[in-house]
């Protein structure tokens, strides 16, 4: 495995120490930032896919307001 050292501000450590535990030492804390990343990661690549899915389905026959309409009715409809 590869190692890597980072910086961090003390505020961004102390941080990280309260997520990970303070009495846990630097391997919790190497696994917290490792989930972070591997989190990151996934979602870059959800991203990528879903703008891929959105430019090969071509150009819509709505309107962008029609478009934001139905978007927003979706919304409220999930929320409620």
């Amino acid at each position: 495995m590869e190692k890597l050292r980072i910086d961090l501000s003390e505020d961004l450590a102390g941080f990280v120490a309260e997520v990970a535990g303070d009495d846990a030492g630097s391997e919790r804390a190497g696994e917290y930032v490792r989930s972070l990343i591997e989190d990151d990661r996934e979602r870059r690549a959800w991203l990528r896919a879903e703008v891929r899915k959105g430019l090969d389905s071509g150009d819509s026959e709505l309107t962008v307001d029609q478009i934001w309409k139905r978007a927003v009715e979706r919304a409220k409809s999930r929320a409620a």
